[in-house]
């Protein structure tokens, strides 16, 4: 047998000792709180299997779209943990925390919640931990040991766990991206103080920029903008909508800010209406259905609703269209380059027919 001679093992030991190494790792640990007991009834074991699918599906399709990794899913008399962390050799990125784990972290708790029906608690550190292969020759496996994993399971199991609990690392790197509140600090094995936890409360909005005064470039963007909004303003052309994509921090909020506060001075000349609408949705909300677009169709049915209260009042063109522009990622690149667009932010024009016009 090659794994018991001795050049084989001296490789294999050599092999794990490289593999070897401390790094920083984001730890999640996610307790399902169902009943994973079998019983005597089939049917009733089938139902918890399935359950138990639906659970370890529904985490490795969030994970899998951050780009973590599941460590274990246990299943015993303790209960359902899974195990997942970020950050591991070949999976790190720029702002790891803040974009990719803690994200993720919300998205698992929320997908068990809202899909499954299954209740949860979740802890979620950030810190340096052994990350290697633990065991023997024949039989090992991979490992991420360390305080901070030990932590990470101790907020999961904290009685006062609201649903999701974090260290104060990952509260530090999420920054003022996220927005936090300050639970009581907990003693922990590794740790000589106690140590701070947070509640994370979701992500702070992204403000609507301004237009800002003197603002150069980015014509042929701007046109297309234009064009587009100008075709559902003045002709009886259906609803239309653009993308606008592109890489973070190219200015892809500037130049639409810019758009908006011409099309509103072009409505005021021609006597149209001009109705600005948006919605910035946040990471958990990537997996819902048309979750960019609710509040957007909310404020348009509550325009036509005004609308039809207030008669024929208004000195506006009887002719009433509107333009909604909404922020969220854009699903769309024209060639090679992000042109027409720019950036995370998706932006619709629809149009709203005249004011006689029931929704």
């Amino acid at each position: 047998n090659a794994a018991h001679h001795p050049t084989s093992k001296r490789t294999t030991e050599e092999r794990h000792r490289a593999e070897a190494e401390l790094r920083k790792v984001y730890v999640i640990f996610v307790n399902a709180e169902i009943d994973a007991k079998i019983s005597e009834e089939e049917s009733e074991n089938d139902e918890m299997y399935d359950k138990l699918n639906e659970i370890i599906i529904s985490a490795s399709e969030v994970l899998e779209e951050f780009k973590g990794h599941l460590r274990q899913f246990i299943v015993d008399d303790k209960g359902v943990v899974l195990i997942a962390t970020f950050g591991l050799r070949g999976s790190t990125f720029p702002n790891l925390v803040k974009e990719k784990a803690l994200p993720a972290t919300l998205a698992i708790h929320e997908r068990l919640l809202q899909n499954c029906g299954v209740n949860n608690r979740v802890g979620a550190t950030f810190g340096k931990a052994y990350c290697g292969v633990v065991g023997g020759i024949r039989r090992h496996e991979y490992a991420v040991l360390g305080p901070t994993v030990n932590l990470a399971a101790r907020l999961m199991a904290n009685p006062s766990n609201p649903g999701v609990l974090v260290d104060n690392n990952v509260q530090h790197e999420a920054g003022t991206s996220y927005e936090f509140t300050a639970l009581p600090p907990v003693k922990a094995k590794g740790y000589t103080d106690p140590v701070p936890i947070y509640e994370p409360r979701g992500a702070v909005e992204r403000r609507w920029l301004k237009a800002e005064k003197g603002f150069v470039g980015r014509k042929d963007e701007m046109m297309k903008i234009l064009e587009t909004a100008k075709a559902i303003m003045f002709s009886p052309c259906g609803a239309q909508f653009f993308l606008v994509t592109g890489e973070s921090g190219l200015g892809k909020s500037a130049v639409v800010s810019q758009a908006v506060e011409r099309l509103k001075k072009l409505g005021l000349m021609k006597r149209k209406r001009v109705v600005v609408t948006k919605k910035v949705t946040k990471e958990v909300e990537k997996l819902a259905p048309f979750s960019a677009f609710r509040t957007i169709f909310l404020d348009a049915l509550r325009e036509i609703e005004a609308q039809l209260r207030n008669g024929s009042g208004s000195d506006l063109d009887e002719s009433k269209h509107s333009i909604s522009l909404s922020r969220h990622s854009l699903f769309k690149k024209h060639g090679g380059n992000s042109a027409h667009g720019l950036g995370s932010s998706r932006h619709s024009l629809s149009n709203s027919q005249h004011q006689n016009r029931r929704a």
